[in-house]
C-alpha cells in the first residue's frame, strides 16, 4: 500500500473517530503555499474564515483565536508539507507559525482546543 493512501486512510480514520467526539479535523495542504498571502489564503478557506477576514497577520490571528464559527468542541489542525513555506521565506513562516503556537496556547481553555500538527 502506498504512503498517500496510507495517510488518506488514517486521516479518514482519524477524523470519523474525532468527528464523533465534536472535534473538527482540518487538514492544511502546504504544497499549495509559498508564502504570506497563499499561506493566508489557504488557512482562510480550509478554516473557513468569515468574510470579514482582511487577509493580514492580525486578521489571521484574531480569526485562529476565535474559531466559533466551527461549532466545534476542538480542533485538530493537521498540516502537511510545511518546507516549501519554511525554507522560501524564513521570515515570513517565522510570523505564521509564531501565531499558530500562540494559539495553540490560548486553546488550553476548558470546553476547547486547538492541536496543531506537522507533518
Amino acid at each position: 500500500m502506498s504512503e498517500e493512501l496510507l495517510w488518506s486512510e488514517w486521516l479518514r480514520q482519524i477524523s470519523a473517530d474525532l468527528a464523533a467526539k465534536g472535534i473538527a479535523v482540518v487538514t492544511i495542504d502546504g504544497s499549495r503555499i509559498r508564502d504570506k498571502e497563499t499561506f493566508l489564503e489557504e488557512f482562510a478557506r480550509e478554516l473557513k474564515f468569515p468574510d470579514y477576514f482582511g487577509e493580514n497577520w492580525d486578521a489571521f490571528e484574531e480569526c485562529i483565536m476565535d474559531l466559533a464559527w466551527l461549532h466545534a468542541e476542538g480542533v485538530l489542525l493537521i498540516y502537511r508539507d510545511s518546507g516549501a513555506f519554511r525554507t522560501s521565506r524564513p521570515d515570513e513562516w517565522a510570523i505564521a507559525s509564531g501565531i499558530l503556537l500562540d494559539a495553540v496556547e490560548y486553546w488550553e481553555v476548558p470546553g476547547f482546543f486547538l492541536k496543531v500538527l506537522f507533518i
